[in-house]
């Protein structure tokens, strides 16, 4: 699977969410822990009518956050990978899933702003983060919330990742989109959040 996802193109990522093996693989317990810890952070204090997860993959997290918000929210999924949104509409039916770039949102999304915005294990793949943390930032609405995480990068050395980031970097990095805090998940990821 590691193999697969290394080269970092939307066809390497086709292939991953378009394989049951390798999505088994994938989904293992370390991973469905990892967005249940995810869901059951981000939500706090904010009212959660509508979210927007890019770069939502399979649709894991969409679900997990589903599982603790009543009434069910207006849920959206991006992903540059056809294959991510064929298997979004398998994970979550009631969710919307949009083929799109990071870079590209404003062109693709009906809505302009999400009570809740949501990027996990994205930024690290990209070669512009700070362009698309800008995307993120416009799209979170007044007194909403961003979620973004990424690997520890003194420790990350995945081939497939082009970003590394340490917690003080990182949370230099979502500064740009306000003011932010950043914490260690259970698994090492680094999970930071800007309210506003």
């Amino acid at each position: 699977m590691r193999d697969v996802a290394a080269a970092n193109t939307p066809d390497a990522f086709d292939r991953l969410y378009g394989s049951p093996d390798l999505m088994r693989e994938y989904l293992g317990p370390e991973r469905l822990a990892f967005y249940d810890e995810v869901a059951a952070r981000c939500i706090g204090d904010v009212a959660v009518r509508s979210v927007v997860d890019v770069g939502c993959g399979s649709g894991h997290l969409l679900a997990a956050l589903l599982d603790r918000v009543s009434p069910p929210p207006l849920l959206i999924g991006v992903d540059d990978s056809p294959q991510a949104i064929v298997r979004l509409a398998q994970v979550v039916p009631s969710a919307r899933g949009i083929v799109a770039s990071v870079y590209d949102l404003d062109e693709r999304l009906d809505q302009a702003s999400y009570d809740l915005v949501l990027c996990t294990e994205v930024l690290e793949h990209l070669e512009r983060p700070l362009e698309a943390l800008d995307q993120l930032r416009r799209l979170r609405a007044p007194g909403g919330r961003l979620v973004v995480t990424v690997p520890d990068g003194e420790i990350d050395d995945y081939e497939g990742h082009v970003s590394f980031w340490s917690i003080d970097e990182f949370r230099a990095l979502l500064a740009h989109a306000g003011s932010a805090t950043v914490e260690r998940l259970a698994d090492g990821t680094l999970y930071g959040v800007v309210d506003g």
